[in-house]
């Protein structure tokens, strides 16, 4: 798996956001390995915290330093309604900083609001192998 984080850190560099967060969006299934995939380069990059889904909490915040970064910010949009959801809990205040790295769960739910991600990620799943696929664009 140490390549994929590799390949991710190598296209991360590129795409950088000056202005605001640096937004990737995670897109998958339930089960696809999003969160795993989270939790996994959390480890790589030597974050102490307990990494843990923010299914419930919807967003959690994780301080590292890497590059300029200061926060990775993981969002789980699967229990809002819309992006006006998101506005509500202090979304924007992570969004106009550039030092978070910011990932997103579920962007689909919150399309309405036009926000466009830096970095798109697409996971997969083969049924009866237990492998993943893992898309960076």
């Amino acid at each position: 798996m140490k390549n994929i984080f590799e390949e991710f850190l190598t296209k991360l560099r590129l795409i950088k956001n000056n202005n605001r967060a640096t937004v990737i969006f995670l897109w998958g299934n339930l089960g696809s390995g999003k969160t795993t995939f989270t939790k996994n380069l959390c480890k790589y990059l030597d974050i102490k915290a307990d990494i843990t889904s923010p299914t419930f909490n919807i967003i959690k915040k994780y301080p590292f330093d890497l590059e300029g970064f200061k926060y990775l910010i993981h969002i789980d949009a699967y229990r809002l309604n819309s992006y006006e959801d998101l506005l509500k809990i202090k979304f924007e205040e992570y969004l106009n900083d550039k030092n978070n790295l910011m990932f997103i769960e579920w962007p689909s739910v919150i399309e309405d609001g036009g926000l466009k991600p830096d970095m798109d990620m697409k996971f997969d799943y083969i049924e009866n192998i237990d492998d993943r696929i893992i898309e960076i664009k």
